[in-house]
């Protein structure tokens, strides 16, 4: 204060001298730059000397807001300055070009203004003019957009009221779901997937079966619907397969093989395809099988059949038509 107050005398002498200077040509200043020096910027510059210097002269006029603009701040009614306790000190919310636009720090009133928040104009929160006890739960303000919310439908899927459980400040969209509040939770390569790529016709009622969502990738005649029986959700590959539930590997009369998948599976495009007769070092040679099964009734020499009849890899009773 005392150094601005020191300005101020020395621009009053500044202009004693330039009165009183008769000297022909231009000064070396101007009024403009020197009231620079005490901050007198924008709009002040516009104001006549009489503005702020009628009565008191130049000197010791003092430099700080509420000099000058305390009468303002106590009639403006929007936001209502006294009773919201806002300082004297102008500058915190307004600059020296204009009184509007104004701007305000909300962090420290409790609510501070985050992504689109902050470009919001102050009337869209506070357009009856009320600034004082203003709600900050999310449904004041966004009751209307939760009930207009069809895609997914907010109200039938009973929703939290309180938008930040799913959206961020920045934007409606795109917004996170907690699907552990579903009887499906996302885990592993589901949680990377595009809300639509499951939910393209609603979110109500969506099928959680594998196949409403992975028929296009099952080969013809896979292992069956339950892709859980093989896959984990982290990715398809590597898969599991469980062979005793179609031929057993690990007892029986094969336990003592150790085969390959390629051992039968001579095709690697599709395991749907498999052969008994190039197994076992010709153990299933046509002449050998044929004297076999002389006695069986409608007895054919193939793959196909001996799983037909032999499905557990066993021999006669097994299972099959072996009389």
């Amino acid at each position: 204060m005392r150094g601005r107050l020191a300005a101020v005398a020395v621009v009053a002498l500044a202009l004693t001298v330039a009165c009183q200077d008769t000297t022909s040509g231009p000064l070396p200043w101007t009024v403009t730059e020197v009231h620079k020096s005490v901050g007198l910027v924008g709009g002040h510059q516009q104001m006549d000397c009489a503005d702020c210097h009628e009565g008191s002269g130049y000197t010791g006029v003092p430099v700080d807001c509420a000099a000058c603009h305390l009468e303002q701040h106590s009639r403006v009614k929007d936001p209502d300055h006294v009773t919201l306790g806002y300082g004297t000190v102008c500058s915190e919310c307004h600059t020296s070009r204009a009184w509007r636009p104004a701007s305000i720090d909300h962090a420290p009133l409790g609510f501070p203004l985050e992504g689109a928040h902050g470009r919001l104009l102050c009337a869209d929160c506070h357009g009856d003019g009320t600034y004082a006890s203003l709600p900050e739960d999310c449904w004041s303000c966004h009751g209307p957009d939760f009930d207009a919310s069809t895609d997914p439908d907010h109200t039938a899927l009973d929703f939290s009221h309180e938008c930040q459980t799913c959206h961020a400040d920045e934007a409606w969209s795109p917004a996170v779901f907690d699907h552990t509040r579903t009887s499906f939770a996302l885990d592993g390569a589901h949680r990377l997937a595009p809300c639509l790529s499951c939910h393209e016709a609603g979110y109500v009622a969506t099928p959680t079966d594998c196949l409403a969502c992975h028929a296009q990738d099952e080969p013809d005649r896979h292992f069956g619907p339950d892709c859980a029986a093989c896959h984990t959700t982290a990715a398809w590959r590597p898969s599991t397969f469980d062979h005793e539930r179609w031929f057993p590997l690990r007892s029986g009369a094969h336990r003592r093989y150790g085969s390959t998948c390629a051992s039968c599976h001579l095709n690697a495009a599709t395991y749907t395809t498999f052969t008994c007769t190039d197994c076992h070092d010709n153990e299933h040679t046509a002449s050998r099988t044929d004297r076999q099964h002389r006695e069986v009734r409608n007895y054919i020499y193939g793959s196909a059949a001996c799983y037909d009849c032999h499905p557990k890899g066993r021999g006669e009773g097994d299972g099959g038509d072996d009389d």
